[in-house]
């Protein structure tokens, strides 16, 4: 039921909690710290843990969703789509109800989703960073539910949707029909433009142009790639890419015990999911693939005409479709990935598939918006006022909400390749993109001036949320659930967040509604004035 866990650092094969079928009852095995005789700090933490054991015994959480660690050896499975649908108790009758609501219709090819792709219109702003040749230099688009991240040159590094990571290493060829050989896009020079919504690389051949857009939903679990072919001749699109479900840090990469993946016969796309379905992904585009593959491989290799992949121990699964494109052609590429079961996300994806320009349109007004309904800085320096707007977007993409945890600030993007990997043997660290009490608060003031005032309130309600019984305030909070409170001025900050909150907005409503939370927060600061000079400390507190 549970294992130990030490600061930041969950000891998995420490089992804690541990749950026996006794009769028609059951029994819980509870590790060595429920010690009641002796003096406690912790005293209000231990009572509510054993009332909440009480609870579990005698029936009152029957109707949550339960979970147990799995120590089973970590394995990937291929199920039909029917198999998949039926386990989370979606069947092929829903499913086709759902494909019919989203246009999906029937040819003699077989059944294709019945949206055509058209010329993305770029929006017309001043908020344009151009490249003549691109980098090694990192970029990423975010919404509130997916993070995408890469280096300039070609592909994509990571997808993350939160509390794990839908995609990695995301590849992209094409083959014109007058050439034997594939030019993987990795492998050249782009040029390229970053707008806010969007990161475009422009590819140049001697006889075509490829224009590839990466986009993701300001609110929704999906991104798109968008392709716009330019060609003497016909060419094919190649993509590939890799997935192992990564789970957020402290968990391991051991936490999910098997992969499974099919190909979605609705809508020819490429599912992956991990035993439980729970978390899902769903990938592909709104053409019908010439040939596709997916498996438990580490790559892939061509024997005729034919792609087959190359089979691996690794615990991962890669795919890899081919498309044909006329000489002026337009495709999407559709991710969406949820922790909300493949039902919800198999609803989102056709939702982002019947539509895919929707999102990039979406995303462009969101960010418009932003702009419009920000305090704006007007000064004689052309690059400092643009660099002003860019920080408010900037600022803006760190507002992340996870189904289940709640809508906060994170404190920061990268992909897993750098920093320190968590002790794991796969790092499951991207960035710093968790919720942090310390830094949002700081960035929350910042949001106050300049008027985003929605954002600050879902701040405060967050650290209400998960406001420890003592009344301080989190210092770290993962995507997927795991929180510590080892820092000592969140706390303090909070007040302070919740005082300039009022002040900016004036929403004594919301204040008044909260006062027992701030309260709470007040009378830890004074426990830690153990030599009543009215100054709070730090001793046993945290950092």
């Amino acid at each position: 039921v549970a294992v130990d866990w030490s600061y930041i650092t969950l000891k998995e094969d420490s089992k804690l909690v541990v749950e026996y079928n006794v009769g028609k009852g059951k029994v819980l095995a509870v590790g060595a710290y429920t010690y009641y005789s002796m003096p406690n700090n912790s005293k209000e933490h231990l009572q509510l843990f054993t009332k909440n054991c009480l609870n579990y015994l005698a029936g009152k959480f029957d109707d949550q969703k339960k979970y147990y660690w799995n120590y089973s050896p970590n394995t990937v499975k291929e199920f039909s789509f029917e198999e998949l649908t039926n386990r989370v108790s979606l069947d092929s009758q829903s499913a086709k109800l759902m494909a019919d609501k989203f246009s999906i219709r029937q040819t003699n090819g077989g059944q294709v989703l019945n949206s055509s792709s058209t010329t993305y219109q770029q929006p017309n702003n001043n908020l344009l960073i151009t490249n003549q040749f691109a980098s090694e230099n990192y970029w990423n688009v975010a919404g509130e539910r997916m993070l995408v991240m890469g280096k300039e040159k070609g592909g994509i590094d990571e997808i993350l949707a939160h509390p794990f990571m839908a995609l990695r290493d995301y590849e992209v060829g094409i083959q014109f029909s007058y050439r034997d050989s594939v030019y993987w896009l990795n492998d050249q020079r782009p040029q390229i433009e970053v707008r806010p919504e969007s990161f475009t690389r422009i590819y140049k051949f001697s006889r075509a142009y490829l224009t590839e857009i990466v986009t993701a939903s300001n609110d929704k679990p999906s991104a798109v790639i968008h392709y716009e072919y330019r060609g003497v001749y016909p060419a094919k699109l190649i993509i590939k890419f890799k997935s192992n479900m990564r789970y957020m840090w402290p968990y391991s990469e051991k936490v999910f015990s098997s992969l499974n993946y099919a190909l979605d016969k609705h809508t020819n796309s490429f599912v992956i999911m991990e035993e439980s379905g729970d978390h899902a992904l769903f990938a592909g585009a709104n053409r019908k693939p010439k040939q596709q593959a997916i498996g438990q491989f580490f790559g892939f290799e061509k024997k005729d005409s034919t792609i087959k992949g190359i089979s691996t121990s690794d615990f991962m699964v890669a795919a890899l479709a081919q498309y044909d494109l006329e000489m002026n052609d337009n495709m999407d590429f559709v991710i969406t990935a949820t922790n909300e079961g493949l039902s919800t996300t198999y609803q989102e994806y056709l939702s982002a598939l019947n539509n895919p320009q929707k999102i990039f349109t979406d995303a462009s007004n969101y960010y418009r918006k932003v702009l419009d309904q920000s305090l704006m800085i007007t000064s004689p320096d052309k690059d400092f006022n643009e660099g002003y707007k860019w920080s408010l977007i900037g600022t803006d993409r760190f507002f992340v909400n996870t189904p289940g945890i709640g809508k906060a600030l994170v404190a920061g993007y990268s992909t897993t390749a750098k920093g320190w990997n968590g002790g794991h043997k796969v790092n499951g660290r991207p960035g710093y993109a968790w919720y942090f009490g310390r830094d949002a608060v700081w960035s929350s003031f910042a949001l106050l001036d300049y008027g985003d005032f929605e954002k600050v309130k879902s701040q405060l309600q967050f650290f209400n949320k998960y406001q420890d019984l003592n009344g301080k305030i989190f210092h770290e909070l993962t995507t997927s659930g795991a929180v510590h409170y080892d820092a000592s001025d969140a706390t303090p900050l909070y007040i302070i967040l919740a005082g300039k909150y009022l002040l900016h907005s004036g929403d004594i409503k919301f204040i008044r509604e909260t006062w027992h939370n701030i309260k709470k927060a007040i009378d830890f600061c004074f426990s830690t004035d153990t030599d009543k000079d009215h100054l709070i400390e730090n001793t046993n507190v945290g950092h």
